[in-house]
């Protein structure tokens, strides 16, 4: 049987990461053969390192800040955004930032309802959006 992953619809469109590049990092719950297999399918393995890609069992999982000290780590970023999806996102975003107050990293949560929004914006986020395509997009416009 081809799986789950095979159903799945990519977040974000190829275009609007290709924006970001050579700078894109992945965190991910998935393990590394499920990990190649999504970025396989969805055309994106050429926008990422292999060192870029922090999986399930490579690490400290979310909440634990160590996937995000790798990343900054190995790439030397004084500043970065992570987007992401859950509670664990943040609290990872926050360890980071209050063991290293030298670096900063912004965190933003995709929502998909106003509960969310009010629930997130008081846990602190630093911006929410209703999906990873818009924050991106936004993100793009602040660059230029």
């Amino acid at each position: 049987k081809k799986g789950l992953v095979n159903k799945e619809k990519p977040l974000v469109n190829k275009k609007t990461l290709e924006s970001f590049y050579p700078n894109l990092s992945l965190i991910t719950g998935r393990t590394e053969k499920e990990t190649e297999l999504f970025l396989k399918i969805f055309s994106f393995q050429s926008l990422f390192e292999k060192k870029a890609i922090v999986y399930d069992g490579m690490l400290a999982n979310k909440p634990h800040p160590a996937p995000l000290n790798y990343l900054m780590e190995t790439f030397g970023y004084q500043k970065a955004v992570y987007i992401g999806d859950v509670l664990d996102d943040w609290l990872m975003v926050k360890r980071y930032c209050k063991i290293h107050s030298e670096k900063k990293v912004f965190g933003g949560i995709i929502v998909n309802s106003a509960r969310e929004i009010k629930f997130f914006l008081n846990q602190g986020v630093d911006f929410v959006a209703n999906s990873t395509e818009i924050a991106l997009k936004f993100l793009v416009q602040r660059k230029a």
